[in-house]
């Protein structure tokens, strides 16, 4: 039963990178803003003014890129990784392509998307950065999964 929930939550979260692949770059650009705000409201909370006019636009990149391209990315990967696991394969190496070719097909698929909607650019730096965030969420589900492995073998 696991496996089909974490195999659902896998799909949410990829169905929101779509969606999100297609907005408009208005749209787009509310969102992580709003994201942005309140991490910048957060921050100053306990820093005072450390995110002010000056340094806002960098902020709301590297917010975008972590969060919205790395971190869903990675939360794709933990899901669909976890869930791949968690399924009965004769072949374990399996698991591991079709993890990572999916991966990389939903990274290909949002940025090249992109290039069609009004005010958004398909990137290749977008590209890296959703894979990283993919690898680093597959490899600690595989890190995980080899040392139970290695546990139980000894």
């Amino acid at each position: 039963m696991a496996k089909w929930i974490l195999f659902a939550f896998a799909m949410i979260v990829t169905i929101f990178i779509i969606v999100n692949s297609c907005m408009n770059g208005n749209q787009s650009g509310a969102s992580s803003s709003r994201l942005a705000d309140l991490c910048k409201n957060i921050i100053n909370f306990f820093k005072h003014d450390l995110i002010n006019d000056t340094n806002y636009e960098t902020f709301h990149s590297v917010i975008r890129k972590l969060v919205g391209h790395f971190g869903l990315f990675m939360m794709d990967a933990i899901f669909l990784s976890w869930s791949l696991y968690l399924f009965d394969m004769k072949k374990w190496w399996y698991k591991i392509i079709i993890s990572l070719s999916f991966g990389l097909f939903i990274a290909l698929i949002s940025e090249f998307t992109q290039i069609f909607v009004p005010g958004r650019v398909g990137s290749y730096l977008d590209i890296l950065i959703d894979y990283s965030g993919y690898i680093l969420g597959f490899s600690v589900i595989f890190l995980v999964g080899y040392i139970k492995y290695r546990k139980n073998k000894s």
